[in-house]
């Protein structure tokens, strides 16, 4: 349900159900009949289960976006197992790809700046998932004989598939600058 799985919750469901308990309050005020402090006290009751089902539940979006923050996390750590846990184990040249290339690698930093979307095929089997993001890495990085360090934003995205246990791996992916991709989105 789109209303459980959207950026801005709880604070949407908060506010739908504000309008809701306030036209029910206003109703009561206006008419004086018991019904509508009833149907606004239901409301109420509907609205908290909403949110409190809300914020127990973790969409597919939810948890890809918290694999995201971790993977950027371990990036910063330079935690190359970490790192190699996030590919999916039937990326296996990517997985060697990442080991040969990841000692060249030391990051100072690693964010997450945007996400612009995450599409998530449920109806797959197992599910996959597409996310486009901007990330901003600091550190040293060498590639055969150039070396440079400072701060290198990035545009990235994501093939995704969840694995047997639940968890978001990436099986391919792409990268550029942010421009070039700003020009390929359009």
């Amino acid at each position: 349900m789109w209303i459980l799985d959207n950026e801005y919750n709880p604070f949407l469901l908060a506010f739908l159900g504000c309008v809701a308990c306030l036209g029910a309050f206003v109703a009561w005020i206006m008419t004086g009949r018991k019904e509508a402090v009833f149907a606004g006290a239901g409301l109420l009751v509907v609205f908290l289960g909403l949110i409190a089902t809300e914020r127990m539940m973790i969409s597919d979006r939810e948890a890809i976006e918290a694999a995201l923050v971790q993977a950027a996390k371990d990036l910063e750590a330079n935690n190359h197992p970490g790192i190699y846990a996030f590919i999916h184990p039937s990326a296996k040249d990517m997985l060697l790809q990442a080991q040969s290339e990841m000692p060249n690698y030391h990051f100072e930093e690693c964010r997450i700046t945007k996400i612009y979307e995450t599409k998530v095929d449920r109806e797959a089997k197992p599910k996959t998932a597409t996310v486009e993001f901007n990330v901003i890495a600091k550190g040293s990085f060498k590639a055969g004989g150039d070396a440079y360090s400072g701060q290198v934003p990035r545009f990235v995205r994501l093939n995704l598939e969840q694995d047997k246990d639940g968890k978001w791996k990436v099986k391919d992916y792409y990268h550029d600058s942010p421009e070039q991709a700003i020009m390929e989105r359009k």
